[in-house]
């Protein structure tokens, strides 16, 4: 057994063996503890068993999601999975630092608030990579997370009217919509880069841990942070497209200003653009676009 599939059966053993809470609970904890030793292991620690795991590898991985953009509540209820976890290994909870340690902000309301980011041409020239330059394109014209970004198979992910992205961990599969020509320039630019159909958008040999690496300190030097902000721009361009008005963020009728007719047409355009985004529930959608 691989040292992947030995994090991950530490998992599911611990878990069969404790049946604490309701079945959706245990579902959830299931799903989120195996993401865990799979990140884990995507970012080269490949423990033996998740009761090895010590506070470094716990700093890791939220360093690991926030850079990815992942929500302080996402991250929080990953800590609470991992502490019952923790819990089981002979009461090693103490091995988990707490939120404020790890530096876990505090849950944020929504506050009608722009976070979104504009990506300019400038920008863009201050990143030599190509693959770097088009992941980052990427981001702004489908909204992909960053890891999403780098690890699309371009060849796959062509399925004509739209851009499929493969489920990942944490992540569900889905389709997003092609509808303009630079889109489609996008993808087939990203096939040209890619070269073969097995390829995604890193560099043939080289891990994703790695090229993660060069990608965000390039990044950095180049001045493009909170990433995250592509991922707001694309959600309030698509919400302004399919809504016909812009995004309470933007200026847009805030929810109690909007007719019945419009409360009907923005709850449909809110659950559209969030599973475009990669999220089940039309509320997420807020945190983008607010409300």
């Amino acid at each position: 057994m691989s040292k992947k599939h030995q994090m991950i059966n530490s998992v599911i053993v611990t878990i069969k063996n404790n049946k604490d809470g309701s079945y959706r609970t245990q579902d959830d904890r299931r799903h989120s503890l195996i993401q865990i030793a799979t990140t884990l292991y995507e970012l080269g620690y490949k423990l033996d068993h998740l009761r090895f795991m010590k506070p470094k590898h716990i700093h890791a991985l939220v360093k690991h999601w926030s850079s990815n953009g992942d929500s302080s509540a996402s991250m929080k209820n990953r800590m609470s999975h991992l502490r019952w976890l923790m819990q089981k290994f002979d009461g090693k909870i103490h091995m988990v630092p707490s939120n404020d340690e790890l530096g876990i902000a505090k849950r944020v309301y929504v506050s009608n608030q722009d976070k979104s980011q504009v990506l300019t041409e400038a920008d863009l020239g201050k990143i030599k990579d190509p693959l770097m330059q088009h992941s980052l394109k990427g981001q702004v014209l489908f909204g992909l997370r960053m890891e999403e970004s780098i690890k699309l198979e371009p060849f796959i992910a062509d399925a004509g009217q739209f851009l499929y992205i493969k489920k990942s961990k944490g992540n569900r599969e889905r389709v997003i919509p092609i509808l303009t020509q630079a889109q489609r320039d996008w993808v087939k630019e990203a096939k040209c880069l890619a070269q073969h159909k097995s390829n995604s958008l890193i560099p043939p040999n080289v891990s994703y841990k790695t090229y993660r690496s060069r990608f965000d300190k390039a990044c950095l030097r180049a001045g493009i942070n909170h990433r995250h902000g592509l991922r707001h721009y694309y959600a309030q361009q698509r919400y302004k497209e399919l809504a016909g008005w812009e995004s309470p963020v933007k200026g847009g009728p805030t929810g109690d200003q909007l007719t019945s007719l419009q409360k009907s047409i923005d709850r449909a355009v809110r659950l559209q653009v969030s599973l475009e985004l990669g999220h089940s529930r039309s509320s997420i959608l807020s945190h983008y676009c607010g409300r």
